[in-house]
């Protein structure tokens, strides 16, 4: 499922099911992304609250 998202656009880098806590359930990353790296860094802006995560959608959205 993820490949399948991965694959759908050209704009979809990587993407990765990852646990609050920063464990990496699912991913489909790039070799040059490490998974624990990713699993951390999502982690750690999951903690710091939606501020973060709204300001990631938002520019997502601008860019469209």
């Amino acid at each position: 499922m993820l490949s399948e998202l991965s694959g759908s656009s050209s704009d979809v880098e990587a993407c990765a099911v990852v646990s609050e806590d920063g464990l990496m359930m699912a991913g489909a990353l790039p070799l040059s992304v490490e998974d624990a790296t990713a699993a951390a860094m999502s982690a750690a802006m999951l903690s710091m609250g939606p501020g973060p995560t709204a300001r990631l959608t938002s520019a997502a959205n601008d860019s469209c």
